[in-house]
């Protein structure tokens, strides 16, 4: 058993050195953290590669093996502390399903740690790599159309329902972001050494055991939220944060401005009911074949992952 220091600077000190670049991500309620994990169980990585699972009926997906998840389980149960399955629904490669993953909580303290794989974003329905492609899709080709962007973005991720009304959310929530936390450099995206699941699930306990509260955590993080000291062009500084993801991954298209006319005519029609979304109707993107799309997806999604590591080891926040 890992004994409980009693003095506040040494409690300071453990954590400084456990929390030393691991992808943790704080949450605003004071008493959440999120450890992104990096290496999945066989099943998930699977899904991320094709959109399948092995099982064609199958709808939920767990991060760890089940055997993994129950030794995880009786090894924090022999400290006193909780652990329960949390579930969230997301949508990729046309093919839905739930991803499950394991809430561990220290009932003295009340915080609590949840591992969930590093491209989920807990609340929304996408995976973290398909709103940080229609983000900088949109930047690199010189922001001609975020109808585009968003065409692309659903094509090259199989998520139809991704729209330019989505990207404009997120690209506004990443802006206000990066206006609050001093990102000073292109994040990598490159696997570090501190991105391991190992590095991870070895430190849980001991900062479950350690830290006595949300606040003493996000001191041993160097958490700190203020407003940069002038304002910033926010699509220059996201092009400049997402700069070293390789800009040929835009080519989803046949040509820089490959389009087709929508088959729609212009007959004049009855008016659509009040809500009703109505369907892109500009000049359609031509697009690669779908072996390229393939390679694309993949190559991205894995660039993602080392900016989205980088962030959460070194921001402790989520990208978007």
């Amino acid at each position: 058993m890992i004994m409980i220091p009693q003095k506040s600077t040494e409690i300071q000190n453990i954590l400084n050195k456990t929390m030393n670049r691991l992808p943790v991500v704080l949450a605003g309620d004071g008493r959440s953290a999120y450890i992104l994990i990096r290496t999945l169980s066989d099943e998930m990585e699977r899904y991320l590669e094709t959109g399948q699972t092995d099982d064609a009926e199958l709808a939920e997906l767990h991060v760890f093996s089940k055997k993994y998840e129950q030794a995880l389980i009786r090894h924090w149960g022999g400290y006193g502390f909780e652990c329960e399955y949390r579930s969230q629904a997301i949508e990729y490669m046309h093919h839905p399903v739930m991803v499950t993953y394991i809430q561990v909580r220290n009932p003295k303290t009340g915080l609590r740690i949840s591992l969930i794989p590093w491209f989920l974003l807990p609340g929304r329905l996408y995976p973290v790599f398909v709103y940080m492609y229609a983000i900088w899709h949109y930047n690199i080709t010189g922001q001609e159309s975020q109808a585009v962007s968003a065409a692309v973005t659903g094509k090259v991720f199989g998520v139809e329902s991704f729209n330019k009304s989505t990207l404009c959310r997120n690209k506004k929530a990443l802006g206000q972001l990066l206006g609050k936390i001093e990102i000073d450099k292109p994040l990598q995206t490159a696997e570090t050494e501190a991105s391991s699941t190992e590095v991870s699930i070895s430190s849980i306990t001991e900062i479950l055991q350690t830290c006595m509260s949300m606040e003493m955590l996000e001191e041993a993080c160097g958490f700190k939220v203020g407003h940069m000291p002038a304002p910033i062009n926010r699509s220059e500084t996201v092009g400049q944060v997402l700069s070293r993801i390789d800009p040929g991954l835009s080519k989803a298209t046949k040509g820089r401005n490959a389009t087709v006319k929508s088959t729609s005519d212009n007959r004049i029609r009855a008016a659509g009911r009040r809500g009703e979304r109505r369907k892109y109707k500009g000049r359609k993107p031509v697009f690669v074949d779908s072996r390229q799309i393939r390679q694309i997806r993949l190559s991205f999604i894995a660039q993602c992952r080392g900016a989205v590591m980088d962030a959460a080891a070194t921001y402790h926040k989520f990208l978007i």
